[in-house]
């Protein structure tokens, strides 16, 4: 079976990269700038851009750990064994009366699907 998300993953990793790329770039140009003129704007246009590039790959990696977590959900879900029909379901007969195998209590009606109140049975019909 193919990847289901693989533009989701793809977008993922684009964006952390591109954050990446973006927050070396701010950087450098921001020690540039502060060289150049040592002013509290280029400080403060530095740190925004920092700030922003952070989110950027902060979003990315989100992006990529939620297709992680789906691919591991998926993945270990095989693994797990089908329980067994539990020996306490009762039937119940499709008569006027319902019996419940588990206790033998007798309700009268149809009460498939219910619980017997006196052992906790699950009452079904056997057809």
């Amino acid at each position: 079976m193919g990847d289901r998300f693989a533009a989701l993953d793809a977008l993922g990793k684009f964006m952390s990269g591109l954050g990446w790329i973006v927050l070396a770039i701010d950087i450098v140009a921001g020690l540039f700038l502060f060289a150049r003129s040592p002013s509290p704007y280029a400080l403060l246009a530095t740190l925004g851009g920092v700030i922003a590039s952070v989110l950027v790959v902060a979003a990315g990696q989100a992006i990529q750990c939620l297709v992680a977590i789906e691919r591991n959900t998926r993945g270990t879900l095989p693994s797990y064994p089908v329980p067994e029909p539990s020996a306490h379901l009762a039937t119940a007969s499709a008569t006027d009366e319902t019996i419940c195998d588990a206790c033998g209590s007798k309700y009268e009606g149809d009460h498939g699907g219910q619980v017997c109140p006196r052992c906790g049975a699950i009452l079904r019909f056997s057809r």
